[in-house]
C-alpha cells in the first residue's frame, strides 16, 4: 500500500491548508489499484481495520519525516471505514500513534461517512467523542452523495463538511447548482463548520 497526498487549498490565499491521505495498492501485475476496487473486499475479508491502522501509521511516519526535515507541516486527513469505528479501537490506535511519533493531535484529521455520524451506535458515538477530545478534527466525506440531505446537516457534529464533487460539477451547469451550493455553505457556516469543495 502507498499513500498519495492530495492538497486542500484555501481559496482566499491559495495556500495549502491540509492534505488528504489517499490509499493506493501498488500491485505487481495490475499496477496502481484504486480503493474502490479493493476496499469492499478488504471489509468482507475482515482486513479493513488492519489496513486502516497501516494507513494511519504511514501518515504519522510521513508527518514526522516532514517535521524532521524542517518542512512546513499541515494537517492530514485519513478516511476511516464505518467498520473501524464500529470496532471501538480507532480512537485508541490514533492516540497510540500520536504518542509514539510525538505528533500534535491537530495534525491528524479523520474523515467519516455521513451515515456513520447520523446513524451512530453507542460504540461509534464513543469513538467520535474520544477522537474529538484528543483534538482530532472530524470531517464528513462526500456530503450529498446519495444518502445525504440538508435536513440532516444539523445532526452532524463535525468540524468540516466535504461537499461531494457532483455538487461542484453542477456549479458549471446553471444557476440551480449555485443555489444548492450556497444553501449548503450557508447552513454549514451557521453550524460552525468549515466547507471543502471536492473536485475543483
Amino acid at each position: 500500500f502507498v499513500i498519495y497526498y492530495q492538497p486542500l487549498v484555501t481559496t482566499r490565499t491559495g495556500r495549502i491548508c491540509s492534505l488528504e491521505a489517499l490509499l493506493r495498492w501498488h500491485h505487481p501485475e495490475l499496477g496502481l489499484v484504486h480503493p474502490l476496487d479493493f476496499i469492499d473486499v478488504a471489509e468482507d475479508a475482515g482486513l479493513i481495520i488492519s489496513i486502516g491502522n497501516q494507513v494511519m501509521e504511514k501518515v504519522a511516519i510521513q508527518l514526522n519525516d516532514w517535521r524532521s526535515r524542517g518542512l512546513r507541516v499541515v494537517p492530514v486527513s485519513v478516511n476511516i471505514s464505518p467498520y473501524q469505528l464500529q470496532s471501538g479501537t480507532t480512537a485508541a490506535f490514533v492516540e497510540k500513534v500520536v504518542k509514539q511519533y510525538q505528533l500534535p493531535t491537530d495534525w491528524l484529521e479523520v474523515e467519516v461517512t455521513e451515515s456513520a455520524v447520523v446513524d451512530r451506535s453507542m460504540v461509534v458515538s464513543s469513538e467520535l467523542d474520544a477522537l474529538r477530545k484528543q483534538g482530532v478534527r472530524l470531517m464528513i466525506d462526500d456530503f450529498g452523495a446519495g444518502y445525504s440531505s440538508l435536513a440532516q446537516l444539523h445532526r452532524l457534529d463535525v468540524d468540516v463538511l466535504k461537499v461531494d464533487q457532483a455538487f461542484t460539477r453542477a456549479l458549471a451547469e446553471g444557476s440551480e447548482g449555485e443555489i444548492v451550493y450556497r444553501a449548503v455553505i450557508s447552513m454549514a457556516i451557521a453550524l460552525d463548520m468549515q466547507v471543502v469543495a471536492e473536485g475543483v
